[in-house]
């Protein structure tokens, strides 16, 4: 999107802004409408779940009906896991444009980022985002 002030420079910016924005809406939409399917017991179930792991659907073949409970419910945790695992990847591919160079979105989510204090002992990356945050808020007064 083109945004014209008159003044070139904020011209330059907003339209950076505008791309941005675009970026995240698209983000947004794409996980929003995201979901992935994992197959379990060679196919006899099936299961769907959406961006937050969140169960969807199960679906199971007459077959599988004639499994023992423990059978059944290892079919199902199997689907499941692989529903989750494919939509991890799926994830970090959307969000992989809001990463920053040499971040993978791919290692924030599978606990691969590694964020250390200062004194050189791990911290939690979430932690650390929000210290960053507050810093930047007290500066800001």
């Amino acid at each position: 999107m083109n945004f014209e002030t008159g003044n070139p420079e904020i011209d330059r910016h907003m339209s950076k802004v505008f791309e941005q924005l675009d970026k995240f809406q698209t983000i947004q939409r794409d996980l929003a409408e995201a979901k992935e399917t994992g197959l379990g017991a060679d196919g006899l179930v099936e299961v769907t779940v959406g961006p937050s792991a969140n169960l969807l659907g199960v679906d199971f073949d007459q077959r599988a009906m004639r499994l023992d409970a423990v059978s059944l419910t290892e079919a199902i945790m199997e689907a499941y896991q692989t529903a989750c695992d494919q939509m991890t990847r799926r994830v970090a591919e959307i969000m992989g444009p809001l990463m920053p160079p040499g971040v993978s979105a791919g290692d924030v989510l599978g606990g691969g980022l590694k964020v250390v204090s200062e004194d050189g002992t791990p911290k939690d990356p979430m932690a650390a985002v929000r210290e960053a945050f507050d810093r930047v808020k007290r500066l800001q007064r």
